[in-house]
């Protein structure tokens, strides 16, 4: 008699839990239990037939329908869902919840202000969330050894999420979109994160693989346009009772928060504000410009007080 495989998703409550656009659309794999050193994995399975598997290659996934039948064909422990850069983002938070059952204050606190899906993981001792986003946003990062003692993925392509179906809050077809707040989380995270990890070990660490953020100037600039962000957006158009270099520093200021602190990005997205000006590319006999100088002082002001 063949061994007994253990399924880990439950199918019925993933189809009343999730919304038709995310159980139809083709990002849907299957997945297998194994070990490797000692710890177990969880590697994805492609439900096509004759197509390998991979979180660049689209031909290899399908529906939530053909994935659960093949899953169960095949004696494949679950299903799980793909990032792509679609509009759909995955917040995974490992080690939220102890033995007795009881969640972080951390993890509750995400759970509660994103309005997406929540699931308890497979292990049981993680929380999952997915969540709406803008299509073409690209954020890929993994941070730990953070000060509230939980690790979190924040991913909305290159990656892959096991589904449990044990949901602790189900998502809606009308959703919203919650791009500003992931950013705002991401940017939280990473600047945690930096404080928190300062040995060699872990700069190397940051450089080689935590982050991994690649927005345009233009979606950059479409998130800026559509957010709260009253101060930054009057200055972009020119509203503002300040001084002229007074603005310029304001200005370059928010700008970092939307662009992470890439100050070549700062710099073209200024250019097409109100405030730009023949001053900016004014040069001085160390070589550095007015602009550089106002980017600069705005960055080290950004990261001493974020």
């Amino acid at each position: 008699m063949g061994s007994v495989i253990t399924v880990y998703s439950d199918f019925e409550k993933i189809q009343t839990s999730l919304p038709k656009f995310i159980l139809e659309a083709p990002k849907w794999v299957c997945f297998m239990i194994s070990e490797r050193n000692g710890k177990k994995i969880k590697p994805p399975v492609s439900p096509v037939p004759g197509q390998k598997i991979g979180t660049n290659n689209p031909a290899s996934w399908a529906s939530f329908d053909v994935a659960a039948e093949y899953c169960q064909r095949h004696g494949c422990a679950g299903v799980g869902i793909m990032m792509n850069d679609d509009g759909i983002c995955a917040i995974d938070i490992d080690d939220c919840i102890d033995a007795s059952g009881t969640m972080s204050s951390y993890a509750e606190r995400i759970i509660n202000h994103f309005d997406g899906y929540a699931e308890r993981s497979i292990s049981g001792t993680g929380v999952h969330l997915i969540c709406r986003c803008d299509p073409g946003l690209k954020i890929n990062c993994n941070l730990r050894n953070l000060p509230h003692g939980n690790k979190i993925e924040i991913a909305s392509f290159n990656k892959y999420l096991t589904v449990s179906g044990n949901c602790i809050v189900p998502l809606k077809d009308d959703t919203e979109n919650c791009t500003e707040d992931l950013l705002k989380l991401y940017q939280h995270q990473v600047s945690l994160n930096g404080k928190h990890n300062m040995d060699d070990r872990n700069k190397t660490i940051a450089k080689r693989k935590i982050v991994n953020i690649c927005n345009s100037d233009s979606l950059v600039l479409n998130m800026l346009r559509k957010s709260k962000d009253r101060k930054t957006n009057d200055l972009y158009d020119g509203i503002t009772m300040l001084n002229q270099s007074q603005a310029d520093f304001r200005l370059c200021l928010g700008l970092m928060y939307w662009c992470h602190c890439d100050t070549d990005q700062v710099d073209r997205l200024f250019r097409g504000s109100a405030l730009m000006r023949e001053k900016w590319d004014r040069p001085y006999s160390d070589g550095s410009t007015y602009g550089s100088r106002t980017i600069e002082a705005a960055r080290r002001n950004y990261v001493q007080y974020s």
